[in-house]
């Protein structure tokens, strides 16, 4: 687990249910799919985009498994989450 997935489990999920007995929380799809477009806009200005075959690439030559900015980009916006981008329940 890495030191952003504890501050989101430590500070976060205690205060996310707001009084209510919620068993899960779920992005929304709309949400998901923005974030997803933004990401692989992002990465097509990297090299990680480029022309060649690479373990960043799924089969169908998607990078899946990197971030498009830098990590404190990436602390900040995972620590800081919008309720309003998530289902309950």
């Amino acid at each position: 687990m890495n030191i952003n997935q504890n501050l989101f489990s430590d500070q976060v999920l205690p205060n996310w249910t707001f009084g209510q007995k919620n068993s899960y929380i779920d992005i929304k799809k709309a949400e998901m799919l923005k974030y997803n477009e933004d990401v692989q806009k992002g990465l097509e200005k990297t090299v990680f985009s480029s022309n060649c075959d690479s373990w960043y690439k799924n089969e169908k030559g998607k990078v899946v498994n990197n971030y498009h900015k830098g990590h404190i980009s990436y602390w900040y916006e995972n620590s800081r989450p919008n309720f309003k981008e998530f289902n309950f329940g």
